[in-house]
């Protein structure tokens, strides 16, 4: 920021003629005063663009550097192709966020796989029929529920969280064709509870 400009003795500026400014940016500390020429001069543009540069460099330095110390290290949860989406929520009411997809769901901190469900069919090669997962308490019971979608045009169910008990959670059937890649999970009419927008491949209707 440039917090005063000293008035020249003329009407016209000259390289001769030259009035200091102190710039009082944090980015551009080395640079106490910079000069102010003639608008119709070389000098006067040369000193912007030079200016303009210098305190360019100076915050794209300062960024780098800030931005060295933040450092993300890739830690694998399962190696396998499981699923095209994923979910995220708190499983077993400890407090931690937990990972949903496909088949499983994976126990935070340590990942520990929990099988699911076992309704996974994979018909089509390279694709997996677990296309959408989301997380919700869909019955009320007080623990997170996964709904998933199938491929376009399959079924669409929603999973019962067993409350920590071991076994295949039970699947409950919410749309027999759900023919979207890309439901929306909103809430619809305002009422603090999630609902999903798709079509219904079936009656050619969007609910």
């Amino acid at each position: 920021m440039i917090n005063k400009i000293m008035p020249a003795h003329n009407d016209h500026y000259s390289s001769s003629n030259i009035s200091k400014q102190q710039v009082d940016s944090p980015e551009c500390k080395p640079f106490k005063y910079i000069g102010v020429v003639s608008p119709n001069s070389s000098g006067f543009l040369f000193g912007i663009m030079l200016s303009l540069m210098l305190c360019t460099v100076t915050v794209h330095a300062q960024h780098n550097k800030s931005s060295d110390t933040l450092q993300f290290k890739k830690h694998t949860i399962c190696s396998a192709f499981v699923s095209e989406g994923v979910a995220v929520g708190d499983i077993n009411n400890d407090g931690k966020e937990d990972i949903l997809a496909g088949n499983y769901w994976w126990e935070a901190p340590l990942w520990k796989q929990h099988l699911l469900h076992a309704d996974t069919l994979d018909p089509v090669p390279g694709y997996r029929t677990t296309f959408l997962n989301f997380c919700m308490d869909v019955n009320n019971d007080g623990w997170n529920d996964l709904i998933q979608f199938d491929q376009p045009g399959g079924v669409c169910r929603w999973y019962q969280n067993p409350k920590n008990k071991e076994g295949i959670w039970q699947g409950h059937t919410i749309l027999a064709s759900a023919g979207m890649e890309n439901p929306a999970f909103v809430d619809v009419d305002n009422n603090g509870r999630m609902d999903l927008i798709c079509n219904d491949v079936n009656t050619r209707q969007v609910i």
